[in-house]
C-alpha cells in the first residue's frame, strides 16, 4: 500500500487543533474527516493534503484508506486518480 497525497477542503472543527477536511469520490459524494491540524501538509486558507494509502489503481480511478475520524461516511473511498499526488 503506497503513501500518497490528498488534496481537498478544509474548515475549522469543533476545537482548536482540529479541522474537517472534505473530499469528493468519483460519485461526487462529499466525505468528511475530523484531521488534527497538525496532521494537514500543504496548508492555504481553505485548502490542504492529508496523507492516504492507496489501495489500487485503475482506469482513472483509485481506491484509497482515508485516515483521521470519519463523519459517518466510511474510510475506504474511490476518487479519480488525479486528485492523488505522490507522498
Amino acid at each position: 500500500m503506497e503513501l500518497m497525497k490528498l488534496r481537498g477542503q478544509i474548515r475549522a472543527g469543533m476545537f482548536p487543533n482540529e479541522r474537517v477536511f472534505t473530499v469528493e469520490d468519483s460519485q461526487g459524494k462529499t466525505y468528511a474527516l475530523i484531521v488534527w491540524a497538525e496532521d494537514l501538509e500543504d496548508v492555504s486558507e481553505e485548502e490542504a493534503t492529508i496523507e492516504v494509502r492507496l489501495l489500487f489503481a485503475d482506469n482513472g480511478l483509485s481506491l484509497v484508506k482515508l485516515r483521521g475520524e470519519d463523519i459517518g461516511s466510511g474510510y475506504t473511498v474511490s476518487i479519480p486518480t488525479h486528485q492523488l499526488q505522490p507522498a
